[in-house]
């Protein structure tokens, strides 16, 4: 059945610092151990009539809490509890000094709970407490029926799914496209499904698209995902849905097509790898596709797509942000970067696909040559790896700069620090950072994977090399330090084609 009650875990601020997290589903055993549910909840008027509302207990030695009190009531009348508890969706400022609830009158939460189980100890059965511990079973949640007339949808409404909000060149493009589109008036919603790596986020950027987004691994358990999605394309009716590699809306695509039929059903691949198989997999449910780049528009005609319904995104950057300068001199000072050091430098996610330890290991194979020093900028799944392990065999124990991630305006910043940029992945698409990098006149040695060969022409404007091939790359980083005029020749090259 639905849920009775949905609270959410509370960040405390002012006088003190505190995140309050509370358990997901608490029962009626539990919360007769302590105050599980948020005072901010939302539940049903029925419900509140059937158990009597809060109960106005006094305030000094007689006060308790009036909410703690309700919740167990509704539990053991059988309440189903959700808490948002990866979210922290309330914000209680808290005042230096006493308060209702805290000051040296009111008894202590202990003495609190004896009075509330005295008060409600006829309902406070062993019946209840199996009701209460059979309502709140995950594998029971059901989607209830859904008005979807009663909610107001937006003109020219979109949803994108997305895996998770990391901040990457991926998300940099689907960022990208909805801003695009928002441009133009349409009104996304966009949707994360599933568990991503602790760090940065790239919510931020679509808050300023003033869109619509929901991450629901961060407020809904597992069995509730498909169902929510579903809730809300019946309720956004939005003309398009974008896929941008979820699983999950990849497996909804044959009951979208058969109860939403009049929406357009696109997927966005940035490379022929990861969720090109699911792509596959689910290619009759589709209507059009989104490629990043002429390989991809090669591997979907290869894959039996007509022409006609290929889109190729274009991606460009601003070549008045993205422009050779001095290197900032701020920068260098701060990372202990002197006039005669060769910067090499790794922009991007810090994950096995991007090929972030060959970096390290490149740098390892390196660590002999005088007056190089390499700068890591980006977050992900291998940052404590990074960050945390000393390099070994390196003889200047400050050869390596981990800075984390930044804030998009000091990207240009970073890349007019390096002399080099090396882009090591595994696979990709179009990586962004090389149109960056080359737009800011500086070579690029990169793998030679996806559509990066559709951005670096060999010996013209960087180097490509093979996949892994550490060793190749670090020749290639030797022959562009010792080489100032190749690495201008180069970088000129870049600049020309960016323009």
């Amino acid at each position: 059945g639905a849920i009775d009650d949905v609270s959410t875990t509370c960040w405390l601020f002012g006088c003190r610092e505190l995140e309050w997290n509370l358990p997901d589903q608490p029962t009626l055993e539990a919360l007769l151990k302590a105050n599980s549910v948020c005072v901010s909840g939302f539940f049903r008027k029925s419900d509140w009539e059937a158990v009597g509302g809060y109960f106005d207990s006094g305030i000094g030695r007689d006060l308790v809490a009036e909410d703690w009190d309700f919740w167990i009531r509704l539990a053991a009348h059988g309440a189903k509890f959700w808490n948002i508890n990866r979210e922290h969706l309330l914000k209680h400022r808290q005042h230096a000094g006493p308060s209702l609830g805290r000051n040296t009158e009111s008894p202590p939460w202990g003495e609190q709970g004896v009075k509330i189980r005295a008060r409600n100890a006829a309902i406070l059965t062993q019946e209840a407490m199996e009701r209460s511990t059979a309502a709140n079973r995950l594998h029971e949640w059901q989607p209830v029926s859904i008005d979807a007339d009663a909610f107001e949808a937006k003109a020219r409404t979109y949803l994108v799914t997305v895996p998770f909000f990391h901040v990457g060149g991926g998300e940099r493009l689907t960022y990208r496209l909805c801003k695009g589109m928002k441009e133009r008036g349409w009104n996304p919603v966009v949707v994360g499904t599933k568990h991503g790596h602790a760090g940065a986020r790239s919510i931020r950027w679509f808050e300023d698209l003033g869109a619509e987004f929901f991450w629901l691994t961060e407020f809904l358990p597992p069995p509730l995902w498909g169902p929510f999605l579903r809730h809300l394309i019946a309720t956004r009716k939005p003309s398009c849905v974008i896929n941008g590699g979820s699983r999950l809306l990849y497996e909804l695509l044959p009951e979208i097509r058969r109860d939403f039929p009049e929406i357009v059903c696109a997927d966005f691949l940035y490379n022929v790898v990861g969720h090109a198989k699911s792509h596959l997999e689910f290619q009759q449910y589709l209507d059009v596709v989104l490629a990043e780049s002429n390989p991809m528009r090669r591997w979907h005609v290869g894959n039996g797509w007509r022409e006609d319904r290929i889109h190729l995104v274009p991606v460009g950057v601003d070549l008045e942000r993205f422009r050779p300068r001095e290197r900032p001199a701020e920068l260098a000072s701060e990372h202990g970067i002197t006039p005669e050091d060769i910067v090499v430098g790794y922009v991007g996610r810090m994950s096995p696909e991007k090929g972030s330890m060959q970096f390290i290991e490149m740098m390892h194979l390196l660590s002999d040559e005088p007056n190089l020093k390499f700068v890591m900028v980006g977050d992900g799944g291998q940052t404590d790896l990074i960050r945390d392990t000393p390099p070994a065999a390196v003889t200047d124990p400050d050869m390596l700069s981990y800075v984390g991630v930044v804030d998009a305006e000091k990207v240009p910043g970073y890349l007019n620090l390096c002399d080099i940029v090396v882009v090591p992945s595994r696979y990709d698409g179009r990586p962004l950072v090389v149109i960056e990098a080359l737009a800011s006149g500086v070579p690029v040695i990169a793998s030679n994977v996806g559509g990066i060969s559709d951005l670096i022409e060999d010996g013209v404007n960087g180097f490509l090399v093979e996949p892994t091939a550490v060793e190749t790359m670090a020749g290639r980083v030797l022959s562009l330090a010792r080489g100032r005029g190749l690495r201008r020749r180069l970088g000129e090259g870049g600049r020309r084609g960016a323009g």
